[in-house]
């Protein structure tokens, strides 16, 4: 939120060619609404997923910053910032593709056009089998990862208080006893590590984003399952 502000201060200091700021503003408003997705349920918007500071970014999504000028996206499967952005909307959101001619598009564009960072594509390292869960975690360390990495989207522990999608598991209770109900040969730490690091993907469903281990070190996790006594 902090950085979103700061942008709209930069955006205001820019001079008066209202022309070149109204997109760059309405972008913004479309960068942090849900309403970008056409979809009726869907409680997500880009900012729930992706931060815009230069530099290193633990978010889901990586950081934004300089992504206008990178050259590929989604680990060089994607080299035009509208299939990007679409492969977004389509799988998290539940929404229809933008096409080039869309207002939305346009205006987040200009907006993600004013963020500055480096033009290098981010990295996302995909776990792709998980065989065993990560032993050792620390429960108090991983109250920190929790609030970081599971609050905004499921809410607060045990009560899902704040909860963004109605149709995010509570955790840890929900994401138990759905494991135990569809995988009952698996413990329900493999479950929810297969969700976490797999997001919608390898045939796991849903809308849940994957976490790389950028985004979510193996020593976090450990420390996240601790937490949650899984």
């Amino acid at each position: 939120m902090a950085a979103r502000a700061l942008i709209l201060v930069a955006l205001a200091t820019l001079g008066c060619d209202e022309d070149a700021l109204g997109p760059a503003r309405a972008g913004l408003g479309w960068f942090s609404r849900a309403a970008l997705s056409d979809h009726a349920e869907n409680r997500v918007a880009c900012a729930s997923c992706h931060d815009t500071a230069d530099g290193p970014s633990r978010a889901v999504g990586g950081t934004l910053a300089g992504v206008a000028t990178r050259p590929s996206f989604w680990n060089g499967a994607e080299t035009d910032l509208l299939d990007a952005t679409n492969a977004c909307l389509t799988t998290f959101m539940r929404s229809a593709p933008l096409d080039r001619d869309d207002g939305r598009g346009r205006a987040l564009f200009a907006y993600l056009e004013t963020l500055p960072g480096a033009a290098t594509p981010v990295t996302y390292s995909i776990q792709l089998a998980v065989t065993r869960a990560p032993g050792g975690g620390d429960a108090g360390r991983g109250a920190a990862v929790y609030q970081r990495a599971c609050d905004g989207c499921h809410g607060a522990p045990h009560t899902a208080d704040g909860r963004l999608d109605p149709g995010a598991p509570l955790l840890p209770e929900e994401a138990r006893s759905l494991a135990v109900q569809h995988f009952p040969t698996l413990s329900p730490a493999l479950v929810v590590i297969e969700k976490i690091r797999h997001g919608a993907f390898f045939g796991v469903g849903g809308w849940m984003p994957f976490f790389s281990l950028e985004a979510l070190s193996d020593p976090d996790l450990a420390d996240l399952l601790a937490y949650l006594t899984l």
